[in-house]
């Protein structure tokens, strides 16, 4: 015996007031609860699970929209498809490709600002905000930083760096390094989409020399051990601060930052003591030690 399908019609469905679920036919179900809305239900099995999909509240989709939606649900069906599923995935491209048309007017400038913005926090000071913003302006912005940054791609990235790759390597490779973490930035948070054209490895390494072949490295001079204790004499000899900073430097084995920034409540005299907050190390470590006295904190 065939199914029985259209079993509803627009005045029954009017009419019904009753709490209940009751069938169209081929998994279209009108759905009364006790408060008296009405909605559509699309029923289904799935690996012998049953499921249902909401179609909507009535009147505001009439029985006829209601069947027809009901039918694309068994076309997918047919197809292999869960239509819960389907429409979720659907959702979701739209939203992506919302953001891609949002991305039109997010350029790679702005983009930048905004990583480095949200990135800055853990820097260990200002001044690494300050290069990042700095390098980007002399050599991305004038490329690309006005386009949107979904355009750009391994021409504009090889355009940036081509000129400096051989002659300003250490910059160059910098650069590059920061472009890929912009446009990464810029793709998790879909302004973007596909390969990052800044990517060095089994990307630009096929069409850049490699750094280690094309980079001289070249050291600050160093003073010879030997000669360091004459030169710690002579600035002992010296009454100024910066004499007084260097010998402490050398003294306490710091970096030149942590030893110009130090401050009194982080020196404890009775117990010989130099504590260096987390938050003025480079290594983010609370760093305590030093015998203060050997360090010559009286002619601070």
């Amino acid at each position: 015996m065939a199914k029985t399908i259209k079993r509803l019609t627009d005045l029954k469905v009017k009419r019904l007031k009753e709490i209940g679920s009751y069938p169209d036919g081929e998994g279209l179900y009108l759905q009364i609860t006790k408060t008296g809305a009405k909605s559509w239900l699309y029923r289904y099995e799935v690996g012998g699970k049953g499921r249902k999909k909401g179609l909507g509240a009535y009147p505001t989709v009439s029985l006829e929209k209601a069947r027809a939606t009901a039918h694309e649900c068994r076309l997918h069906r047919q197809q292999g498809l869960d239509p819960i599923d389907y429409a979720k995935q659907l959702e979701e491209e739209k939203a992506a490709q919302k953001q891609l048309d949002k991305a039109q007017t997010k350029t790679f400038k702005l983009c930048a600002a905004e990583y480095i913005d949200a990135r800055k926090a853990e820097w260990s000071n200002a001044k690494h905000a300050h290069q990042w913003s700095q390098s980007l302006e002399s050599y991305a912005f004038p490329c690309f930083g006005e386009m949107p940054v979904q355009d750009v791609n391994v021409a504009l990235v090889m355009e940036a760096l081509k000129p400096i790759w051989t002659t300003k390597n250490e910059t160059a490779t910098r650069v590059r390094q920061r472009i890929e973490s912009i446009l990464d930035y810029a793709t998790t948070l879909h302004y973007r989409s596909g390969e990052n054209p800044a990517r060095w490895k089994g990307h630009l390494d096929k069409v850049l020399p490699k750094p280690t072949k094309i980079r001289t490295v070249v050291h600050h001079p160093a003073m010879s051990y030997f000669d360091v204790p004459d030169y710690f004499q002579l600035l002992r000899q010296k009454n100024s601060v910066a004499a007084n900073v260097l010998a402490f430097t050398i003294l306490t084995v710091t970096r030149s930052g942590e030893a110009r920034n130090a401050k009194w409540d982080e020196i404890d005299l009775n117990q010989a003591v130099w504590t260096i907050p987390a938050k003025r190390m480079k290594a983010r470590k609370l760093f305590r030690g030093i015998n203060c006295r050997s360090a010559g904190f009286d002619r601070c």
